[in-house]
C-alpha cells in the first residue's frame, strides 16, 4: 500500500553576480539536495575594440534608469544542460523545448514545455533524467534512500551505532528489489556471553539476521519466529576478537529465488522464500520488537548495492564500498547516503516504485520461448511483469549483454530486450548483428538508437517516460524521444 505523497523537490535561483573576465561559469547549490538553491557567477565579458562613429541622431527626452542586468538573452552561456537567460527578455517561440531559463520576476527557473514556461518546483522526470545522464555507466542504477533515521536512544558515536536502531528516512512503502546486496560490518564485545538473539539487520516483520553471544549462534527469522540457527564458531569464524566482520544479507531470484547469507564470506543460506520485502521496513540493529543492550553489539558502515557479490564460499569480503549505490558510515550521526555524488538515478516521484516479480514463461524444453537462466540472467525466453499496468510516467530500467559467438547466426526475427507484443519493442533489429533500434508496430516506424553496440559488455537500458513522452537512455545518454503508448 502506498505511503502518503512525499515534499516535492524545489529549485529556485538565489544570487546572480559578475565574475572577473575570463573566470569560468560557477553554479553552487548552496541548498539541499531536494530544496536547491542556486547562486550563479557569470564573468563579465571582455571589451571589445572600439566601433565607428555612428551618425548623430536626434535628441530624445531623458528616459528612467533601468535595472541593472547581468545577461539580456542575447548570449547563451550554456553550463550543462542549462541555459541562462531572463524570460522576461525572450521570444518563448525561439527557445527549444527542454531548455532551462531564469524567471526573475518570481526568482525562479523554468523550462519550456509546449509552447510555455514550466516553473520547476516539482522536479520530476527532469530530474531523473539529468541524474540519470550524469551516470558515466560505472556504477549500477537503482535507488537506494538518501539518508537513515535513528529511532529513540539511537547512538552513533566514533565507533558506529551502538544504541537503538536505524530505518531508511522514507514515508513511502518501497518495495525492495529482487535482487539486492545489503552489507554492514559489526564488532560483538569480547566480554558479552548474554544468551539472547540480537537483531544485527533485516526487515521488521519480515526477514532478519540474528546473531546469540551466549550460544555463538547465528540465526535467520522469519519476522518473530526462527528458522534456523547455525554455530558459527563451526564456520571457522571467531566473532569474540573485539574486531568488526562482515554480514551480508542478499535478495537474490538467480538463486532460486532465495535468500542468501553470509558472515566473512562464508554463506549460512537454506532455500527459504522471500515474499515482498520493503525498504520502509528495514533496520539495522534492533527492530522495535527487540531490546538489544547498549553496546553489546557495534554496526558501521551499512551498504546498499544492486550488484551481488559471488556465491563461492570463503570468499574474499571487499573493504570498500565504491560499487554500492547506497553508503552509509553511522559514525557520528554519518547517516546520508555518501554515494549520491556518483549520479545515481533516484525515483521519488513515480507512482509505482518497482515491481516484485517477473514471471518466467516455461514451455516445453524444444521451445526457444521457454524462460531459462543462467549465472548472468535470463538468456534465453521470455518473462512478464505479474501486473497489468497502464501508466503514462513512469521510469523502467535494466541491463543488457549481446553475445558476439551470435553474429554468424542468421535471424529474420527480432532480438527483443524489452517490449508489448503488438505495441513496441527495443532490441536488435531483423537481419542485423548490431542495430540497437525502438521499434513502433502501430506506427509502422523503427528508429536506430545505435548503429553498432559494442557485444561482450554490460549495457544499460532506460526509459523515462512522462505523459506518454518517452525519453530512452542508453549508457546513461539519451539516445531518442517517442510518443509512448
Amino acid at each position: 500500500v502506498a505511503g502518503p505523497e512525499g515534499k516535492p523537490a524545489s529549485i529556485t535561483v538565489g544570487t546572480i553576480t559578475t565574475g572577473e573576465p575570463g573566470t569560468k561559469v560557477i553554479v553552487e547549490n548552496v541548498g539541499t539536495s531536494s530544496d536547491v538553491i542556486l547562486n550563479f557567477t557569470i564573468p563579465k565579458g571582455d571589451k571589445g575594440d572600439q566601433g565607428e562613429q555612428g551618425i548623430q541622431g536626434e535628441k530624445g527626452d531623458k528616459g528612467d534608469q533601468g535595472e541593472s542586468y547581468t545577461n539580456d538573452g542575447t548570449v547563451d552561456l550554456n553550463i550543462k544542460s542549462l541555459q541562462l537567460g531572463d524570460i522576461q527578455t525572450i521570444d518563448i517561440s525561439d527557445v527549444p523545448d527542454g531548455r532551462i531559463f531564469i524567471d526573475r520576476k518570481n526568482n525562479q527557473l523554468v523550462i519550456k514545455q509546449n509552447n510555455q514556461w514550466v516553473p520547476l518546483n516539482n522536479m520530476s522526470n527532469f530530474e531523473l533524467e539529468t541524474t540519470y545522464k550524469n551516470n558515466t555507466g560505472t556504477f549500477p542504477i537503482n535507488f537506494a534512500p538518501v539518508k537513515l533515521v535513528g529511532s529513540a536512544g539511537a547512538v552513533s558515536g566514533t565507533t558506529g551505532l551502538t544504541a537503538g536502531y536505524l530505518s531508511p528516512d522514507t514515508t513511502k512503502g518501497l518495495p525492495t528489489p529482487t535482487t539486492m546486496l545489503i552489507r554492514v560490518d559489526f564488532k560483538i564485545s569480547s566480554t558479552d556471553t548474554t544468551d539472547s538473539d540480537y537483531y544485527i539487520l533485516g526487515y521488521e516483520g519480515s526477514f532478519n539476521i540474528r546473531i546469540n553471544p551466549g550460544k555463538k549462534t547465528v540465526s535467520f527469522y522469519n519476522a518473530q519466529t526462527k528458522s534456523y540457527s547455525i554455530d558459527y564458531s563451526k564456520l571457522t569464524i571467531n566473532l569474540h576478537d573485539d574486531k568488526f566482520h562482515t554480514a551480508y544479507f542478499i535478495l537474490n531470484n538467480g538463486y532460486k529465488g532465495y535468500p542468501c547469507f553470509a558472515i566473512d564470506g562464508v554463506y549460512f543460506n537454506r532455500e527459504l522464500p522471500t515474499g515482498n520485502l520493503y525498504l520502509t521496513n528495514l533496520r539495522v540493529r534492533g527492530d522495535k520488537n527487540n531490546t538489544v543492550i547498549a553496546n553489546a553489539l557495534t554496526i558501521k558502515n551499512l551498504g546498499i548495492s544492486s550488484k551481488l557479490p559471488s556465491l563461492l564460499n570463503f570468499q574474499m569480503v571487499p573493504t570498500d564500498f565504491t560499487e554500492f549505490e547506497g553508503y552509509y558510515t553511522l559514525i557520528n550521526n554519518a547517516l546520508e547516503n555518501k554515494q549520491l555524488e556518483q549520479g545515481i538515478l533516484l525515483k521519488p516521484y513515480s507512482n509505482l516504485d518497482s515491481l516484485n516479480t517477473i514471471i518466467p514463461i516455461y514451455m516445453n524444453d524444444s521451445s526457444n520461448n521457454m524462460a531459462a537462466f543462467n549465472e548472468d540472467g535470463l538468456y534465453r525466453g521470455t518473462g512478464l511483469m505479474t501486473t497489468a499496468l497502464a501508466l503514462d510516467t513512469f521510469t523502467f530500467e535494466c541491463y543488457f549483454k549481446y553475445n558476439s559467438i551470435y553474429d554468424n547466426t542468421a535471424t529474420s526475427s527480432r532480438r527483443s530486450i524489452i517490449g508489448k507484443f503488438g505495441l513496441f519493442s527495443i532490441g536488435i533489429a531483423a537481419n542485423s548483428n548490431s542495430k540497437l533500434t525502438y521499434k513502433d508496430y502501430a506506427a509502422d516506424t523503427e528508429t536506430t538508437l545505435i548503429d553498432d553496440i559494442q557485444k561482450d559488455r554490460w549495457h544499460t537500458l532506460a526509459i523515462s517516460c512522462k505523459n506518454n513522452i518517452a525519453s530512452i537512455f542508453v549508457d546513461g545518454v539519451k539516445k531518442v524521444t517517442v510518443a509512448f503508448n
